[in-house]
């Protein structure tokens, strides 16, 4: 309970470790809802900001994730009410290769997603 009192926001980390979107939607709903039920146990209601990445995690592959895959993540996230998104890369890819990435963040950070 301490460590939840010095919270000001829960950051699931939903990186993708399964190219199937549909193992990665049931991954983060598990992750948010546990996040949301934690802070209601202690009657926090803190909000809720996943962390995502285009990338594939390391232990499920390489490279990055459709860009289609990409856009979905974020309307999803909306959906689930989330309170923001931390969109975070650290792979090797350089800037040209990821610019259509950063253009679906901006659009869902603006809500066009």
């Amino acid at each position: 309970l301490e460590l939840l009192e010095s919270l000001d926001f829960l950051a699931p980390s939903l990186y993708v470790n399964s190219t199937n979107e549909r193992h990665w939607r049931d991954f983060a709903a598990w992750q948010i809802n546990e996040c949301r039920r934690l802070s209601a146990a202690y009657g926090l209601n803190l909000p809720i900001i996943p962390f995502i990445g285009p990338q594939i995690h390391p232990s499920a592959g390489v490279g990055l994730i459709s860009q289609v895959f990409w856009s979905n993540q974020f309307a999803w996230l909306e959906r689930q009410k989330c309170d923001g998104v931390v969109a975070w890369y650290s792979g090797p890819e350089r800037t040209k290769a990821l610019r259509p990435y950063m253009d679906i963040a901006v659009r869902a950070a603006a809500g066009n997603a």
